[in-house]
């Protein structure tokens, strides 16, 4: 009975170390992803070449008010395009190598902002964003454009031309 009863304990043991084990894995790997995603900056700096994650407070704040005005006003001194996406989307994971390449490639004439919709669920509810990607073209005077879906790069290259004329 005994040697049973030991069998179960170093078991139990062994399962217990093993599910922290995972969890320490997983948070490490989550850890890693937010690191690779900076948080926001100045809007009115450049974004270091890097799309910059943000939350529905700071949107407010950089680009519109969606909460307290209907009229599309932007904020920003530099044009900027937003990323709405969810960390389960594919396609939104597809995007991000060529959202961190013209990140580079405009950096400090058009800024990037990514922003997750699983965690500001609010700004998805008010730009009644049902698919993602969702991308938001804000150049400095005149109307956000949007759009939905991947992007080629030679669409989303048109795309900064058009809000970088305006």
């Amino acid at each position: 009975m005994k040697r049973l009863f030991y069998s179960i304990l170093s078991i139990s043991l062994l399962l217990i170390s093993c599910n922290s084990g995972t969890k320490n894995v997983q948070n490490n790997e989550k850890a890693l992803i937010e690191a690779e995603v900076p948080e926001s900056t100045d809007a009115n700096n450049t974004n270091g070449g890097i799309p910059i994650k943000i939350n529905s407070n700071e949107f407010i704040e950089k680009v519109h008010d969606f909460k307290s005005t209907t009229t599309w006003k932007y904020k920003g001194t530099l044009p900027c395009i937003v990323d709405f996406y969810a960390d389960w989307c594919r396609p939104c994971k597809m995007m991000d190598p060529l959202l961190e390449k013209l990140a580079k490639e405009y950096d400090g004439k058009i800024i990037i902002y990514k922003i997750n919709i699983d965690e500001n669920k609010d700004i998805a509810q008010a730009f009644e964003i049902n698919s993602i990607p969702f991308f938001l073209f804000c150049p400095v005077d005149g109307q956000a454009q949007a759009t939905m879906g991947m992007m080629s790069e030679e669409q989303m290259r048109q795309a900064i031309k058009d809000v970088l004329k305006k």
